[in-house]
C-alpha cells in the first residue's frame, strides 16, 4: 500500500499501524506457546483496530513536528522560526538602483524625489538633490516598485515626468552599468540555503563568515558574497558580491550599499573594500559521444545523422560572414554535406538552437580547412568567435545543464603572493562551496538524467575570442592588484563535437 505524503516525509496508515501490533501480539504469545487468534473478526483484531485510529495521527502528527525541526525538511512558517532562532531572517523585495544620464544645456538642480519613468513603466525617483552641469552628467536614481522586474539595461530610455528644471530634456537614458539590483523577496529555499550556510560558517566576532553573512543581509539582489581577509594588510577586509545571473556582476549602486551596511556594523575597522566580481569570459568546446540515429544503425537518441559535424578532431569555429556566407575553419576536421544539422548556443537567450545546412562551398583545403557554409533562418545572434554543435536530439537540454551548472560558480582568489595566501584565500573556499573552476563538476551535471550519454569530456576550454588555439582557461586569473574585484569564469560559447 503506498504511504500517504507530508512534504518528503510518510507516516503509517492506521491499517499499518493495526497491523503492527498485531505482528507483536502474535510473537508475544508465540513466546508463551500460544497460538493467538489475530485474524479479522478476531478480538485482538477488534482493539488492534480502535486502537490504530486513536495513535495514527499522534504519530502522524509528531513525525512531522520532528521534521518540521530540522532546517534540511521544515516549510513555509517552520522554516521562517528555524532561521529566526538563528537570527536568519527573509530579505525583503529590493527595487533597482543606477544612474541616469541627463541631457541638457547650462546647469541645473535636479531635486529628490524627482520622477521618471522606463518604457516598461517602472518608475524610478532620484535619490538626493544633485547638481548637473554637462550633457553627460548623471543623477542617481531607485526604483519606486520593488522586485527583479525593475532592472533596466544600460541605455534604456526613460522619460521624466517634468521637464521644467531649467533646459533639462525629458528624455533620459541609463548609463553603461544599467539599473541592477532589483530583487524579489527570498524564497523558502533562498532562506533555508541561508540557514544552511549561517550553520556551516557560523559569524562571530566580525569575522570572514560574519562579513559574508552582513554582505548577504544588505540586499537580496547579493546572491553569493566571498571574504578575503587581511589581503591589504592586518584588519583589513575585501568582500566580494556577486549575482547568480548574466554575467554575476552587480551595479556600483549596490556595492555602495554593502559597503555601507557592512562597514556600520564594524566599528573600529582599519579596512573594508567592497566590490563586485569581475566577468572572465571563456569559451567552452566538449568532445560528446552518444549513439547514432536508428538509421545509420545506432540505437537512437543521440546524434541527428549518420555522419555528425563537427567531429573530433575538428572545431567549427566561425572567422568571419563574406558575402552572406559563413566561413567556419575547421582544422584537422571534414567538410560538412548539405542537410547536416548543426546548433549554436546563444548567449543572450541561453538557449541552443538547431539548423540545418543548405549550401556548402570549400575555401581552403585541408589540413586547414575553412568552409563558406548557410544554415536556416538564424533563430538568435551569430557571430565570429562563435563554435559550431554537432546536432542532437537533446542538445538543448545538454547545453543548458552545463549553463546552470556555471551559475554555481563562485570567484577566483586574489592573490598568489606566498605570504598572503595562508590568511587571504577565499572564504568559504571552493572545495566546500561555489567552486571556480571548470572540471568534472559541470560535465556531471550534464550527464546526470541523461543515460544516453556514453561519454563527455572537455575538448577546449580557451579565453573567449581567441579561436581554437587560444590560451586554456580553466580557472579564473588573478588581477593586477589585490584590491580590484576577483576574476569570475563566464561561458560566452558552449559547443559540442562528436568524440
Amino acid at each position: 500500500m503506498a504511504l500517504p505524503e507530508v512534504g518528503n516525509l510518510y507516516y503509517p496508515t492506521p491499517a499499518q499501524i493495526r497491523d503492527a501490533i498485531l505482528r507483536s501480539i502474535k510473537l508475544a504469545n508465540m513466546r508463551r506457546g500460544i497460538a493467538a487468534n489475530v485474524l479479522p473478526g478476531s478480538d485482538h483484531y477488534i482493539r488492534s483496530e480502535g486502537i490504530s485510529y486513536r495513535y495514527s495521527t499522534s504519530v502522524a502528527n509528531n513525525m512531522i513536528a520532528f521534521a518540521m525541526s530540522s532546517p534540511l525538511n521544515s516549510t513555509g512558517t517552520y522554516l521562517e522560526e528555524q532561521a529566526g532562532i538563528f537570527g536568519v531572517e527573509r530579505r525583503p523585495a529590493t527595487g533597482a538602483k543606477g544612474f541616469i544620464v541627463v541631457t541638457l544645456s547650462g546647469a541645473a538642480v535636479i531635486p529628490s524625489g524627482f520622477q521618471c519613468v522606463a518604457v516598461d513603466g517602472h518608475k524610478y525617483q532620484t535619490i538626493a538633490a544633485t547638481t548637473v552641469t554637462g550633457p553627460t552628467d548623471t543623477v542617481e536614481v531607485e526604483a519606486v516598485e520593488q522586485g527583479a522586474s525593475t532592472d533596466q539595461d544600460p541605455n534604456a530610455i526613460v522619460t521624466w515626468e517634468s521637464a521644467a528644471i531649467g533646459n533639462m530634456q525629458q528624455v533620459a537614458r541609463v548609463d553603461s552599468e544599467g539599473l541592477t539590483g532589483g530583487s524579489d523577496e527570498d524564497t523558502y529555499e533562498e532562506l533555508r540555503q541561508r540557514l544552511l550556510e549561517h550553520l556551516s560558517f557560523p559569524g562571530v566576532g566580525g569575522n570572514s563568515a560574519n562579513n559574508r553573512e552582513w554582505s548577504e543581509d544588505a540586499s537580496a539582489a547579493v546572491d553569493d558574497a566571498f571574504v578575503y581577509a587581511a589581503i591589504r594588510g592586518p584588519a583589513s577586509y575585501d568582500i566580494a558580491i556577486s549575482s547568480r545571473v548574466d554575467d554575476h556582476s552587480l551595479s556600483s549602486a549596490v556595492v555602495n550599499e554593502v559597503a555601507a551596511y557592512v562597514a556600520s556594523l564594524m566599528p573600529g575597522h582599519s579596512s573594508i573594500n567592497v566590490t563586485t566580481v569581475d566577468p572572465e569570459l571563456v569559451d567552452v568546446v566538449m568532445h560528446l559521444d552518444v549513439p547514432l540515429p536508428t538509421h545509420a544503425g545506432g540505437a537512437g537518441g543521440g546524434w541527428l545523422d549518420a555522419q555528425p559535424w563537427p567531429a573530433s578532431p575538428g572545431f567549427g569555429h566561425i572567422i568571419g560572414f563574406p558575402f552572406g556566407w559563413m566561413r567556419v575553419e575547421i582544422p584537422g576536421g571534414i567538410e560538412p554535406q548539405i542537410g547536416a544539422h548543426v546548433a549554436l548556443w546563444n548567449p543572450v537567450d541561453a538557449v541552443m538552437n538547431t539548423y540545418t545546412v543548405t549550401a556548402v562551398q570549400s575555401v581552403v583545403p585541408p589540413p586547414i580547412d575553412v568552409v563558406d557554409i548557410k544554415i536556416g533562418a538564424p533563430l538568435g545572434p551569430i557571430d565570429v568567435g562563435m563554435f559550431l554543435s554537432a546536432a542532437c536530439q537533446n542538445i538543448s537540454d545538454y547545453a543548458t545543464s552545463f549553463y546552470t551548472a556555471t551559475r554555481l560558480l563562485g570567484p577566483g582568489e586574489k592573490t598568489k603572493n606566498i605570504d598572503l595566501i595562508p590568511r587571504s584565500l577565499r572564504h568559504p573556499p571552493p572545495d566546500i562551496t561555489s567552486p571556480y573552476a571548470l572540471t568534472s563538476v559541470q560535465l556531471n551535471a550534464v550527464m546526470n538524467g541523461q543515460p544516453e550519454i556514453l561519454d563527455l569530456q572537455y575538448a577546449l576550454r580557451v579565453e573567449s575570442g581567441t579561436g581554437p588555439s587560444g590560451p586554456s582557461l580553466t580557472t579564473p586569473s588573478i588581477p593586477l592588484v589585490t584590491a580590484d574585484p576577483p576574476k569570475i569564469l563566464v561561458p560566452r560559447n558552449i559547443a559540442f563535437v562528436r568524440a
